[in-house]
């Protein structure tokens, strides 16, 4: 990928991070699209602000069939993921093994630190662009003008 498009996909996820696409946009399509999830136990609590399972905040949602769906909340109590027989319909929601906890974590961390040092080498080229573009600016700034 060249540097116009790594510069333009890290900057649109920084976008989305800073939360210049709409928040509430996002969770109603989120909302939408986990309806499909409230059979087997999983709702949106308003009263605790989030997604909910036997009454406890749920951390990691994994369906990894259904986009890769992957949602996160810090306070999380518990980690869930979908099992789906082989015509990919919902069987179940169940906990997270301890093991498949610690991977999905791992890969998280894993994926932040990659994203935090393309952002830095986004930030060094723009830096280093900006000081280009003030040294042309101040270089023809100091050329002779021409008499009228």
């Amino acid at each position: 990928m060249n540097v116009a498009n790594r510069i333009f996909a890290l900057l649109f996820l920084l976008f989305i991070g800073i939360g210049i696409l709409s928040a509430q946009s996002f969770r109603n399509n989120f909302e939408a699209e986990i309806a499909i999830y409230e059979q087997f136990g999983l709702i949106y609590s308003s009263e605790k602000g989030a997604y909910c399972y036997n009454n406890m905040i749920v951390g990691y949602f994994i369906d990894e069939q259904r986009w890769s769906r992957i949602y996160s909340n810090p306070n999380g109590e518990i980690h869930l993921k979908v099992n789906r027989n082989a015509a990919g319909e919902i069987i179940d929601i169940v906990e997270l093994t301890p093991e498949e906890y610690t991977k999905i974590s791992e890969d998280m961390e894993a994926r932040f630190i990659v994203l935090n040092n393309q952002m830095t080498e986004i930030r060094e080229y723009l830096s280093e662009r900006r000081e280009q573009l003030n040294q042309k600016r101040n270089s023809l700034r100091q050329m002779p003008q021409p008499i009228p």
